[in-house]
């Protein structure tokens, strides 16, 4: 197996919850952290003082047979994020800088 020939070996769609819209709500800031098979995507907002944190995580170990990943709404934050990231075992830090 060369894992560098940029073939995929497994590939699963990504699927955001329903009802959620994210096409020019206003985030500022958004990333995404990757670790031991979970993906974590987050989306900080600062329109209209709204202040507030998203944050979104998909396990790909889960449901290995199904041909999509669920992305779930894990947080909320009352403040504007500056970064989150996945430090293991499921867990998540979350960064605000005071400016």
């Amino acid at each position: 197996m060369n894992w560098l020939s940029g073939k995929p070996l497994r590939t699963r769609s990504l699927i955001w919850p329903s009802g959620e819209t994210f096409d020019s709500y206003g985030w500022v800031r958004e990333g995404t952290s990757v670790m031991d098979g979970v993906i974590l995507y987050w989306f900080a907002f600062t329109a209209d003082n709204d202040h507030r944190t998203t944050v979104y995580v998909a396990d790909t170990r889960q449901n290995r047979g199904l041909p999509s990943i669920v992305i779930n709404r894990v947080a909320e934050l009352d403040f504007a994020a500056h970064g989150v990231v996945l430090v293991g075992d499921g867990f998540a830090s979350a960064q605000w800088l005071w400016v």
